[in-house]
This record gives C-alpha cells, sequence and structure tokens, in this order.
C-alpha cells in the first residue's frame, strides 16, 4: 500500500471512530458536541482533499470558518464576567459603571508626595520612606462638657511640606559611604489642649520651623542608611502667649534587612515588626512660658526615643479582617538637661490600631500614655481612644 493509500485509510478510520463516538456521546454536553462536530469536520474536508488529490482533480478551496465578533467592549475589564457585565450596563444606560476600573498609579520612591500628615518627626523619616500605612498618625478631638460647661479642643500631630528634595542621587559601584539623598520641609507641630473656659490643666505646645534632612548610606556597611535632620523653631502655645526659639539636631538609623527603621514583608508570614531609634540634642531659650510648665530659661536636652512597631499578618493570612489591620506600637524617650534647670523625664506611649481602611492610613486607637511630655514638661497618665489619620 502506498503512503497516499496508508494517509486514506487513516483518515477514513478517525473519521468513522470520531462519528461512533459522537453518537455514543448524544447525551453529553453541548460543548463536547461542538468540539466532536468541528473535528469530524475538519477530517471530512481533509479526507476530501486527498481522495480529490488521488483521482487527478483539483481540491475545492476550503473558505476559512468565520469568527464570532467579540462584543463591544471586550477589551475592557479582565475576564468574560468583567466583559459582559460592562457590555450589560453599556446597554442598559449605566454610563459610570460601564466605564473601567482606573487602577490608581504605584507611587514612585524618587518622586513622593509633598504634603505629609503625621504624628511626629520619627514618622518623617526622610520624608517617602515611611508609608502612611505604617506611620502612627495624626489625631484631633473635640469635647463639649454640658454639665462643667467647658469645651475642650486636643491636638496631636505634625504636618508638612515637602518643598525640595532629592531622594534618588547616582549609587556609586564601590563600597563605602556617599550621600544619598536630601529633603527641605516648613512644618507646623502640634500638642497640647485648648481649654475654654482656660483653667490650670491647659497645657499646650505649637510649633512651626523648617526641617534640613540629608542621608548618608554606606554600600556594605551598617548600618545601610542614616538621616541627619537638623530644625530650626519657633515654639509657642495654642493661645499664642509662649516665646521660645529653639534648634533640634536628630539621628535616624535605617536598614531594612535588620528590620531597623522598616522592614521587607514575607509573604504568608503572621507577623511584620521593626524598630525605630532616633537620638536628638533640642537646645531651647524659653522667654515667655506661655501654657507650659517650662520656666523661664536655657534647656539643652540630650536623649532620644525608640519605638517598636508590630502588624499582625502582614502578608496576607489569618482573617480577612485582621490581615494587614491590626497592629501595635511602643515608644520610649528619655531626655536629660545638661544645663540642669529640670531633672531628667522620659514618657511612655503604647498604642494599639485598627486600620478603618484596607490602605491603613485612617484607623481607631486605644493609647496609654506615661511620663512627662518634653515639649510642654507636663506630666500625664491617662487612656485615651482616639482616631487617627496619616497621609
Amino acid at each position: 500500500m502506498s503512503a497516499r493509500g496508508l494517509t486514506l485509510a487513516t483518515l477514513g478510520l478517525t473519521c468513522l471512530l470520531l462519528t461512533q463516538a459522537f453518537a455514543q456521546s448524544a447525551g453529553s454536553a453541548s460543548e463536547q458536541e461542538k468540539a466532536l462536530k468541528e473535528q469530524i469536520a475538519t477530517l471530512q474536508s481533509q479526507l476530501a482533499a486527498l481522495q480529490a488529490q488521488s483521482a487527478g482533480k483539483p481540491a475545492k478551496p476550503t473558505a476559512p470558518k468565520p469568527t464570532a465578533p467579540k462584543p463591544a467592549g471586550a477589551n475592557l475589564g479582565t475576564g468574560d464576567f468583567s466583559r459582559f457585565a460592562t457590555q450589560f450596563n453599556r446597554e442598559h444606560g449605566y454610563s459610570e459603571e460601564a466605564k473601567p476600573v482606573v487602577q490608581p498609579p504605584k507611587p514612585d520612591a524618587c518622586k513622593p508626595q509633598q504634603v505629609y500628615l503625621r504624628s511626629d518627626s520619627i514618622d518623617n523619616y526622610l520624608y517617602g520612606v515611611t508609608p502612611a500605612s505604617k506611620a502612627k498618625g495624626a489625631s484631633i478631638s473635640w469635647l463639649n462638657d454640658y454639665e462643667g460647661h467647658a469645651q475642650t479642643l486636643s491636638i496631636d500631630g505634625m504636618a508638612s511640606f515637602l518643598m525640595f528634595s532629592d531622594l534618588c542621587p547616582k549609587t556609586p559601584q564601590d563600597r563605602g559611604t556617599f550621600a544619598s539623598g536630601w529633603a527641605i520641609a516648613p512644618f507646623v507641630e502640634a500638642h497640647g489642649k485648648l481649654l475654654s473656659p482656660r483653667t490650670a490643666k491647659e497645657q499646650s505646645s505649637l510649633k512651626s520651623g523648617v526641617q534640613f534632612q540629608a542621608e548618608v548610606s554606606s554600600v556594605g556597611g551598617f548600618p545601610a542608611r542614616q538621616v541627619f535632620t537638623f530644625a530650626p523653631y519657633h515654639q509657642t502655645d495654642f493661645r499664642g502667649l509662649g516665646r521660645i526659639e529653639g534648634l533640634s539636631a536628630r539621628w535616624d538609623l535605617y536598614d531594612a534587612d535588620r528590620h531597623l527603621g522598616g522592614y521587607i514583608p514575607e509573604p504568608g508570614s503572621p507577623l511584620g515588626w521593626f524598630v525605630q531609634l532616633q537620638g536628638e540634642a533640642d537646645l531651647r531659650r524659653v522667654e515667655d512660658v506661655g501654657v507650659t510648665a517650662l520656666t523661664k530659661a536655657n534647656y539643652a536636652w540630650l536623649g532620644g526615643t525608640s519605638r517598636l512597631s508590630l502588624f499582625l499578618f502582614p502578608g496576607g493570612t489569618g482573617p480577612e479582617w485582621l490581615q494587614g489591620r491590626a497592629s501595635f506600637l511602643q515608644s520610649v524617650s528619655w531626655f536629660h538637661d545638661a544645663d540642669g534647670h529640670h531633672p531628667n523625664i522620659s514618657q511612655s506611649v503604647s498604642t494599639l490600631k485598627y486600620a478603618l481602611t484596607p490602605e491603613g492610613s485612617s484607623s481607631l486607637a486605644l493609647e496609654y500614655t506615661s511620663g512627662t511630655a518634653k515639649d510642654t514638661l507636663e506630666k500625664s497618665r491617662q487612656i485615651l481612644l482616639k482616631l487617627l489619620y496619616a497621609y
């Protein structure tokens, strides 16, 4: 038997087997029937062409099978459900629902946002490094005591405007230390209460100034990055009575591989954490104490602040309502007055947060504060439930 005869016999036997299979699958699903019909038609077309060639007749050209046109809007959405839902909304006049979902652009680390609303300076490591979801955030509250005929406004936060910056200079190839970024940002920082009518318990601090930040990185060294901040400022209180001039210098460390200042999330990890360390020297001259517990003197505070941040189920595991939403922050600060006008002071702040939004910018927090605040020398020991917002 020739090769052409063998091919004809093989195609004929294949058509016979597929026809029998189709007859036996009469009760199968319509998709299977459609697939079998298409295979039989293709093989029969090939068999007819070979038979015509063996008889010396030219084969009839086979017209390509027309394909069903895609429904309008098929390029919208990512799957059949999205495409047909979009088509249905368009045909029934729901123009807004028919529009494709536009994903927000990913933030550019080299061109960060310009406006920041955070808790304090430790939340603003070289503006743009600490995301809003990992920052503590600012808070504001208003209390109206109808029985005591008094009102209380409480503010705890820092607003900054990133005016100039260069966060992505060229990185050298050789090991060593190099300047890796800088930022200039005016800021306003407020902490305390405003009471009406005013009482002796009222204490507040209102600062305004400019932060000059410079980062130094080390290729292959430790720490990987460190930021030096110099911030001249003017301080008063919520009533504008105080008059204090000062200069603060801070030193922050960052090494994500060692959970210092930040960390690299691990997929599936039930717990994420990092530690922030900030050394500080704060020199100030008090000309008018205003609504604070300060005295009219010079202060030279030397010390620092440490903060531990824990995040529950940051890697997408665990209950959905807890994934990346629950966190705990523990801050401890200690300062010594080198001028000797005030004994050593310390403060501890424990914050339990639950993010109300997926991106983590808004959260409900239960906070316990104990110790003395450096800016006002106000002593406190209290538990407060408040709403936090970071941007």
